[in-house]
């Protein structure tokens, strides 16, 4: 009977400190104000309600700067009653009205983990962000180092070889970028001088160039995922932040469809839709790899951009997101850890299991990588707690050394497959200068964003992978990777 007593409230403690312990991962900032705040009795979560302690986290936070006395750096009214807070600081929710036939909740496979004030008094003192908009804009000002990209030919011979998007690279020549110097001319897309190089219109490319601070991209090609709003965004940020959804005619007709169009602004929504007129790649999937690892090319004038897949919905606003888990940790990059992943060649394992590409092109990679002198991860890698990241989310300062990682890894998927988990290790060893990021734990991407699946399934017969494999005078033994099994399997039982 002791035993069943001990072990209900084994599973009780759980419950309890388990979202405390990520509520705690977000309201430990340093140098923060902290706001008090009125529960309100409607704030008990159910699994219908849309409100997450988060919520309530960043209504408040926006609330604090907008509430914010000039040059104070002290709120005006501290005691105000949360409910009044959300009216006058949130921007209403829905912020678009979708067609009841367009399904935009359709399709949701995880919904953004809700942390009950039942569980944790987090109502009672909230961290405020110091975070603004200010702040971010005057680093605008700050003069920092810029890469030197190569260009293609105008003018190129009709007679030779055309240059791609990706500049040709093979796979010794993109190895000459990872020590970078000044005198560097980088490969880094847009290598063809226009000509099916991601082409936007000369009004949405003044758009992106305006734009500074903080940016938020996303992109839909094929219509492979519904348009989706960001959820708890305040004012400031609706005001202050771009959001751009990169799109082509299939998505654009798609929406049309369901009487879903731009308004005389661009925008659905908060996205301003920018159509992509010319696409580098015949597979969406390439496509979208464009702004997901160019952003700094897409939009120069900014200093922090946030990625987010189309399948994903932001539950928080991207402000207090950005500081949490990018300014915070003073880091140039932040990404979620994978949920079950910890070693590149484990996720290349799942990646040939799954069928998400050919077993001889993942097997040659990962004996290049090897060969190259990849090593599984270990504790000599910290502060980096693994090799596997989950690339759904990316936040970016836009330093150097991010414009660089992005660059290089964007290479990589240029030589061997979209699958840019698997590079990931290898270019963050590898590149010289060296780049900081911040591995946060799964269960915080799981807390701040909704994620749904595609709305089409991707067919395997549009992947025409480069044989690149097959090239044998490249002298990679087919047991390159022995040392690295060895390596990780001796880690592993260590661990267990």
């Amino acid at each position: 009977m002791k035993r069943h007593k001990l072990l209900i409230l084994s599973s009780i403690s759980s419950v309890i400190l388990i979202p405390c312990f990520i509520t705690l991962l977000f309201s430990n900032l340093p140098h923060h104000k902290f706001l008090k705040i009125n529960p309100s009795p409607s704030t008990d979560l159910d699994s219908s309600s849309n409100n997450s302690a988060f919520h309530q986290v960043v209504c408040s936070t926006n609330s604090f700067l907008a509430g914010l006395s000039p040059g104070s750096g002290k709120p005006q009214t501290p005691d105000q009653n949360v409910s009044k807070i959300k009216v006058e600081s949130e921007v209403p929710w829905p912020i678009f009205e979708y067609p009841s036939d367009y399904g935009a909740e359709k399709y949701l496979l995880r919904k953004a983990t809700a942390i009950s004030n039942r569980s944790c008094d987090l109502y009672s003192r909230v961290s405020v962000s110091n975070i603004n908009v200010h702040m971010i804009r005057e680093d605008v000002l700050i003069e920092q180092p810029s890469l030197t990209y190569m260009k293609g030919p105008e003018n190129p011979n009709p007679v030779s070889v055309p240059v791609t998007f990706g500049g040709n690279l093979d796979v010794n020549e993109r190895k000459k970028y990872f020590n970078y110097s000044e005198r560097t001319e980088l490969a880094c897309g847009f290598a063809n001088h226009g000509s099916l190089g991601f082409v936007v219109s000369e009004e949405d490319k003044k758009a992106m160039e305006q734009c500074t601070g903080l940016v938020v991209i996303s992109a839909i090609f094929g219509a492979y995922d519904k348009i989706r709003q960001p959820m708890d965004v305040g004012r400031i940020t609706a005001e202050n932040v771009c959001f751009f959804m990169f799109v082509d005619n299939v998505t654009l007709t798609h929406l049309a469809s369901y009487q879903i169009r731009p308004n005389e602004s661009h925008k659905i929504g908060l996205w301003r839709i920018v159509l992509v007129n010319e696409l580098p790649y015949k597979e969406s999937v390439m496509n979208s790899l464009v702004p997901k690892y160019l952003p700094h090319r897409l939009f120069p004038n900014c200093v922090y951009s946030i990625w987010t897949d189309a399948k994903l919905q932001l539950v928080v606003d991207p402000l207090f997101i950005l500081e949490s888990l990018l300014v915070t940790h003073k880091v140039d990059i932040a990404m979620s850890t994978h949920p079950y992943n910890t070693h590149t060649m484990e996720e290349a394992i799942f990646t040939v299991r799954w069928g998400k590409w050919s077993k001889e092109a993942v097997r040659y990679q990962m004996e290049s990588y090897c060969t190259d002198g990849l090593q599984p991860w270990s504790s000599e890698k910290l502060p980096y707690i693994s090799d596997v990241p989950d690339t759904a989310l990316i936040l970016r300062k836009h330093s150097l050394p991010t414009n660089l990682f992005s660059c290089l890894l964007f290479n990589e998927i240029q030589v061997f497959n979209p699958r840019d988990q698997l590079a990931f290790a290898y270019v963050r060893d590898m590149m010289n200068p060296k780049v900081k990021i911040h591995m946060f734990e799964s269960a915080i991407f799981n807390t701040i964003t909704n994620e749904y699946r595609h709305s089409k399934k991707t067919s395997r017969s549009v992947f025409k992978e480069p044989a690149l494999y097959q090239r044998s005078s490249l002298g990679y033994e087919i047991k390159a990777c022995k040392s690295y099994f060895a390596r990780m399997w001796t880690a592993n039982s260590f661990s267990l």
